[in-house]
């Protein structure tokens, strides 16, 4: 069953990255994914950030 809704702290972190995104050449990532999406008796999410070593 998809979750229709989306938490505060996943909106508070997009913001933080666009913020951040906007002020340097780097880009900061943010992915979400199922975590086990072949097997539905334990679902989960994956939140993957990637921050650039080189992040200024």
């Amino acid at each position: 069953m998809p979750i229709e809704y989306q938490s505060k702290g996943m909106t508070l972190t997009a913001n933080r990255v666009e913020v951040m995104n906007n002020s340097s050449k780097q880009k900061m990532q943010v992915t979400v994914e199922d975590a086990f999406p072949e097997n539905e008796i334990y679902p989960g999410t994956r939140v993957i950030v990637t921050i650039p070593s080189n992040l200024r």
